[in-house]
């Protein structure tokens, strides 16, 4: 993988933060949507529920096809759109 495609480069704790508002929990292509992850991982509720602390804030990006935290970055960040 490339540096310019690791979405994992950064980290909360380091001086190489990126700015929060550019992280993917900001971004059109996260989806945390509880429906939507039980829809991609069928049986995930069975952990616990998918709305509780099993999957934290964690949500599917739907541009890298990737579950991670918001807290991460990428190159192909897309602000969401703020509701009207």
């Amino acid at each position: 993988m490339t540096n310019d495609m690791n979405i994992f480069r950064w980290t909360r704790s380091g001086t190489n933060d990126p700015p929060d508002e550019m992280t993917c929990g900001n971004c059109q292509h996260f989806d945390d949507d509880p429906q939507r992850l039980e829809e991609a991982f069928p049986g995930i509720n069975s952990l616990s529920s998918v709305r509780g602390c099993s999957r934290g804030d964690a949500g599917i990006c739907n541009y890298r096809n990737l579950y991670l935290l918001p807290v991460h970055s990428c190159p192909d960040f897309l602000r969401k759109s703020q509701p009207s």
